[in-house]
This record gives structure tokens, sequence and C-alpha cells, in this order.
């Protein structure tokens, strides 16, 4: 299903990230390690304390997930900006110039937009990236949510009876 599909995909996406490093509204970087992040307890008493505070910790990831589509759309802008500005350089030397060095002084002229459009695209790739892997760990924190509410429960109605 579609499920497992998501399930496997940020799976993937988090295979090898001990840590991952997130910079907060107040500019500091904090590093925070996705194996704590991600733990259930054994204890009963921190069992409880987690799935207490399990909603929390999905709103704080949830929240740099929306953070990063933000980026990831400002950067999306500027890269259609920059693709833009190349392509009107090109076609007014093909308007202007009827001669065969059309190419060589489009080029010429475009030659430093050319890095621009290259550094653009590696920036939305690598925001792209980002998002990625922060929605798989807000995804990880939905399931770890469920699950800890689940044992709980379980944990309530074996005491109870």
């Amino acid at each position: 299903t579609s499920v497992q599909k998501k399930r496997q995909r940020s799976e993937s996406l988090l295979k090898g990230i001990a840590a991952l490093k997130v910079k907060l509204e107040s500019g500091q970087e904090v590093e925070l390690s996705l194996s704590a992040e991600l733990a259930i307890p054994d204890g009963p008493d921190e069992l409880v304390n987690a799935a207490r505070h399990g909603a929390e910790r999905y709103a704080f990831w949830a929240y740099q997930y929306e953070r990063a589509l933000g980026r990831l759309r400002a950067e999306e802008s500027k890269l259609v900006t920059v693709e833009g500005t190349w392509g009107q350089i090109w076609r007014k030397n093909i308007m202007e110039n009827t001669e065969w060095d059309v190419t060589e002084k489009a080029v010429e002229e475009g030659k430093g937009i050319q890095p621009e459009v290259r550094d653009a695209r590696i920036t939305v790739n690598a925001v792209r990236k980002e998002a990625g892997i922060l929605r798989a760990v807000k995804d990880a924190m939905n399931h770890r949510c469920f699950a800890l509410d689940r044992l709980v429960a379980r944990q309530a109605e074996v005491s109870r009876g």
C-alpha cells in the first residue's frame, strides 16, 4: 500500500543518519540524535512520560519540515528567476543577431549567469533532500507517538486486570 511505500522510503532516507543538525528560529544550530528522538523507553514511568511529551516532539519535527518546505519554495523561486534571466539573454541575442555568431555572443553575455543557474540547482537539490529527511523524521515521530499510546494503553489494561 502507499503507507508501506512511504514508510520504506522514510526508513531508507534515515538509514545511516545518526544525528541531524537543525537551525532553530533563534539562529542557533543544534544537533539532535535520531536514536534518542525515536527511542521507546522500557520502564512504565518513562513510557508514560514519553507518551505525554510525544505530541510536543512530533509538533517540533512537523514545524521543522514546514520550515524546510518554505525554504524549498523560496529556492525554487530563485531558480526560476535565474533560469528565466538566462533564457531572456539567449532570446535577445537570437532576435538581435541574424549572423552565425549568435551562440558565441549569447554565451559571452551569459557567462556570469550560468554558474548562478548551476548553484541555484545545487541549492534546490540540497534543500529538497533536507526536506525529505525532515519529512521522514516527522513520519517516524508520528509512528512513535502511535506506538507509545498503544503501549501505555496496554500497560493500563495489564495493571487493571
